[in-house]
């Protein structure tokens, strides 16, 4: 990897009035999001498995834009987040983001194993709908190469000790394998960098 994704950090401005529509974060990351100056509302829709069919219908549906994707869903959450609040917006959350005042932002993006299934189901629905590269999490393919080195560490470390997988990591590991073995077809090439 050449240069390491510059997405954990981000300075964002809004003016009164700014709409995001329903969307989920590049590769399923998860967000933390901290509001300097201002109030964001949030829209939140758990990724469930309907939910994501419902969605995946929505981005394809010629009248996207005129239809509020939540009216589609039973349940939609609101959240507002004022000045001084941070949250944290788990892997693959639908959401959209409403800017009652003019809003200052620091957030950022991340990846991790606790959502690997997530954020690998993300990606493939991204590269469903021919999402330009632009909108895709930096690198994610080579991140993911180098993530399975770590977890191999990781499991070797387990199964030294004895003990048992946790179940989030062995169903994330089984969705990555399947991922690294559909990818394995295309070139690689990994420069490490240093953290």
């Amino acid at each position: 990897m050449k240069q390491k994704p510059k997405v954990q950090k981000y300075c964002l401005m809004a003016p009164k009035g700014a709409y995001t529509d329903f969307h989920i974060d590049f590769g399923g990351s998860s967000v933390w999001y901290h509001v300097m100056k201002g109030e964001k509302v949030f829209y939140l829709i758990e990724p469930s498995e309907s939910n994501l069919l419902l969605y995946d219908r929505w981005m394809q549906s010629s009248n996207r834009l005129q239809s509020f994707f939540a009216d589609q869903v039973a349940r939609c959450y609101r959240l507002v987040v004022k000045e001084g609040m941070t949250i944290l917006l788990p892997s693959g959350w639908i959401h959209a983001v409403f800017t009652p005042e003019d809003t200052l932002v620091f957030g950022g993006n991340f990846l991790h194993n606790y959502s690997i299934c997530t954020q690998l189901q993300i990606y493939e629905f991204e590269i469903k709908h021919k999402m330009e590269a632009r909108f895709l999490f930096p690198q994610f393919k080579t991140l993911n190469w180098l993530a399975a080195g770590h977890l191999i560490n990781v499991l070797t470390s387990i199964n030294q000790t004895r003990s048992i997988a946790p179940v989030y990591l062995t169903k994330g590991l089984k969705s990555l394998w399947f991922s690294l073995k559909q990818w394995k077809t295309s070139p690689l090439v990994i420069i490490f960098y240093e953290v």
